[in-house]
């Protein structure tokens, strides 16, 4: 439901995806009891359609079983069919851990945008974005989704660095960088120091009171500077924001 909200029930395509294991499929003895669990799982899917059709007014949602693990079920889904985000609900905290581990799977693909969605998250597009960076070299395609989403909501972008070092240098040349990137946002610049970069971000974004926290997840740079894949990792499991993951090869 979020994300209709977001991007809006007109015009829009979304898709439902429920993974399955088919362990058992092939076993005489287990064969019929898991045969009737995929019966059953199709049916609540159809049920969960119809009624997020039905609470948001958008028609464009439709249902998709697929087999396997998520991480897997998405890349298919991606490479056949393309797609401008992935949204990963994520339970309270009972269910943290293995729903947080599906969504960095996804996050790992490096294909496209992955948006982390807590329960408790309220249907209410964000009017301030906390944007963590690291100072590596910026693509700027890899902001669109974030572009997109300050545009619809004329929500303000806070750029912000967390070093493990109080500085008062500027980087003019990385502000520039961004700054075209986010042309048309209204976009402010600043360094925090923080020694635990996860739990950093998710101050900032309090103390500014933002309505969504993102971040760059490069398969070079984030892996092996300060920010890490276990800072995603964290930001995903512990944030009470929604947390939109923005993907960049290099």
């Amino acid at each position: 439901a979020y994300a209709v909200r977001l991007f809006g029930a007109q015009g829009n395509t979304f898709v439902v995806v429920h993974a399955y294991s088919d362990l058992g499929l092939a076993d005489p003895v287990l064969s019929s009891m898991a045969a009737e669990v995929v019966v059953r799982a199709r049916e609540q899917l159809d049920e969960a359609v119809l009624r997020l059709r039905q609470e948001t007014g958008a028609e464009g949602i439709s249902g998709r079983m697929e087999h396997g693990p998520i991480s897997a079920a998405i890349q298919r889904i991606v490479s056949k069919e393309g797609g401008d985000l992935v949204v990963m609900g994520r339970s309270e905290r009972t269910g943290a851990s293995l729903l947080g581990s599906n969504t960095i799977d996804v996050v790992q693909l490096g294909r496209i945008a992955v948006l982390a969605v807590p329960a408790s998250t309220a249907l209410v597009p964000p009017r301030r974005i906390v944007l963590a960076i690291d100072h590596d070299e910026l693509d700027a395609d890899a902001l669109a989704m974030l572009r997109t989403v300050a545009i619809m909501h004329d929500a303000d972008v806070k750029v912000v660095h967390i070093t493990e070092e109080t500085s008062g240098d500027a980087h003019t040349w990385e502000h520039a960088s961004y700054a075209d990137a986010l042309q048309g946002v209204r976009a402010s610049f600043d360094t925090y120091a923080g020694d635990d970069v996860a739990p950093a971000i998710i101050e900032v974004a309090r103390a500014h009171r933002a309505g969504m926290v993102a971040v760059l997840h490069r398969k070079r740079g984030l892996l092996q500077r300060l920010f890490s894949s276990s800072v995603t990792r964290d930001l995903v499991m512990e944030s009470d924001l929604p947390l939109l993951v923005l993907g960049q090869n290099s």
